[in-house]
């Protein structure tokens, strides 16, 4: 939509990293026109997945929620559903945690999705964005989210065994692991 910029982060003392992730590609009429296609997210999810700057931008922000000196982290993007929905999944999922339980957690972004996208259709710079896209992109659904994962499991075997085949080195699963369970 729009950038919204990094408040009061920069003079926090708080460590702020960016791993942005453009999810058209550069190009927005070819994403507006491959999501007017679709009738779910869980398509331009795995439209997403299947992408190799999708696969190196999970690799990269893997790489450095493992990292032990960015610890604690908090990470989020526009709407908290979709890159930060993936990514929270992908995480959840190496962390074997079970896919009912991560499609759960997911399904808990809905109520904040609807006050973010009243925000956006009321504001003028944002609202020909919000309106130019299908309204399941304003949804949280959990067939979504389990659509993602199942077809993640069918396609791999695993969260672990796709981020691998994006090019991961394997030693990122086990760096992950040891940086968040305790």
């Amino acid at each position: 939509i729009i950038r919204q910029g990094t408040g009061l982060v920069p003079n926090s003392g708080i460590k702020y990293l960016s791993a942005s992730f453009d999810p058209t590609y550069g190009n927005r009429e070819a994403f507006l026109e491959r999501v007017n296609r679709y009738t779910n997210l869980g398509e331009v999810y795995l439209f997403d997945m299947r992408q190799r700057e999708f696969g190196q931008w999970v690799i990269k922000t893997l790489e450095i929620i493992a990292a032990p000196a960015n610890q604690p982290l908090l990470f989020h993007c526009t709407l908290g559903k979709d890159r930060t929905g993936v990514l929270a999944a992908t995480i959840l999922s190496i962390l074997e945690v079970r896919d009912e339980d991560i499609v759960d957690d997911y399904r808990l972004t809905a109520p904040h999705v609807t006050v973010i996208y009243d925000r956006l259709i009321n504001d003028p710079k944002t609202a020909e964005s919000v309106k130019s896209r299908p309204s399941f992109m304003w949804e949280a659904v959990p067939k979504s989210m389990a659509m993602f994962l199942a077809t993640i499991k069918e396609d791999y075997g695993s969260t672990a065994k796709y981020v691998i085949a994006q090019g991961a080195e394997p030693s990122l699963i086990s760096r992950l692991k040891k940086a968040l369970l305790t």
